[in-house]
């Protein structure tokens, strides 16, 4: 056997993007994206400090992922593949890697100085899927745009009350992590075969009742579905006692609440559960079961026009229920 160094063709880096303090409530900032490598994640971090001068009541369960209200990940103005709350990103990524970010959320919601820090990563490739690199986001063919349009709230909703609070030094870090391929010898680098989109919606019930319906909006390969059960916008375990999911008649999801929130937890989402300090988060995993290693081919397929249906049996009413939808878009080759 012929001896000799292994070849590469690929370097990987990670690189900030943007770094700025942030100093008033309700600002928007619209990231411009590098064009050219392949693009694995996109991460926004709020790190630091503030200042509460009068007291609040209490601080809100996830709290650094309330302040960030919004982001849009769009490509070339009219692909949206984001469309989150801070509250959304955050658990849809903990979701995918099995593994959620460690949140810094302030120690009290007492008058002084609070240390915070949130983390949102917004994922291109999932690590547990087969040949992840198939969705890469590939930006050096047909992308003029690659943008992240981030939208922060108010440092009172890290908080629940009436109090008020002070900026000292708080920064937002905008990051990627890409790689750079080797062309082949006609000058072309691997292409993606699909993309994944992520939205969220939000549901209120007004009253109690069973089946009550949601439409969800989606037309592609459905991953999955992850619910979050809120009243007055923390999660809780309390609101539902049954779900289902169906298409026309094939029903795909029929459980007691006890039943799938177990069903979320053995899918390989162990902080999902009232014990674990995330109550009220429920998954439906079309595909992957629990293991490292689904396939895209293995996505619930949702013809365009067709209608899939959640139906809740709601047992507490002036509550809400936060739907992320994860789907796959196929792209042409």
């Amino acid at each position: 056997m012929k001896s000799g160094r292994i070849g590469s063709n690929q370097v990987r880096g990670w690189r900030r993007v943007q770094q700025v303090a942030l100093t008033a409530d309700n600002q928007t900032f619209q990231v411009d994206l590098p064009r050219g490598p392949a693009i694995e994640e996109s991460m926004i971090i709020v790190d630091g400090t503030i200042n509460v001068s009068v007291a609040f009541t209490t601080v809100r369960g996830l709290a650094p992922s309330h302040y960030l209200r919004r982001v849009d990940w769009r490509l070339n103005g009219n692909i949206t593949l984001d469309a989150l709350s801070g509250v959304g990103a955050y658990l849809a990524s903990g979701i995918t890697s099995r593994n959620i970010d460690g949140l810094t959320a302030p120690a009290s919601a007492g008058t002084g100085a609070k240390t915070i820090r949130g983390i949102w990563r917004l994922p291109r490739i999932f690590q547990d899927m087969f040949r992840p690199k198939d969705s890469v986001l590939k930006t050096d063919e047909n992308v003029t745009t690659n943008q992240l349009v981030i939208q922060w709230g108010q440092l009172a909703d890290f908080f629940t009350g009436a109090g008020t609070a002070t900026y000292t030094a708080l920064t937002m870090y905008v990051m990627i992590r890409d790689y750079q391929e080797e062309a082949d010898n006609k000058g072309f680098t691997p292409r993606p075969l699909y993309y994944w989109k992520r939205s969220e919606q939000i549901l209120a019930f007004a009253a109690t009742g069973n089946n009550q319906p949601f439409r969800v909006n989606t037309g592609n390969r459905l991953r999955l579905l992850l619910c979050r059960f809120e009243t007055a916008g923390e999660g809780a375990d309390n609101i539902i006692t049954g779900a289902r999911i169906l298409r026309s008649g094939d029903t795909r999801m029929d459980l007691p609440q006890p039943v799938w929130q177990e069903e979320s937890r053995l899918s390989g989402f162990n902080f999902i559960g009232a014990m674990s300090g995330f109550p009220g988060i429920y998954v439906a995993d079309f595909g992957n079961p629990g293991m490292m290693g689904a396939r895209y081919s293995e996505c619930w397929p949702v013809p365009s026009n067709a209608d899939v249906q959640m139906l809740f049996d709601v047992a507490t009413a002036s509550t809400a229920v936060r739907i992320v939808t994860i789907e796959g878009v196929d792209l042409q080759q």
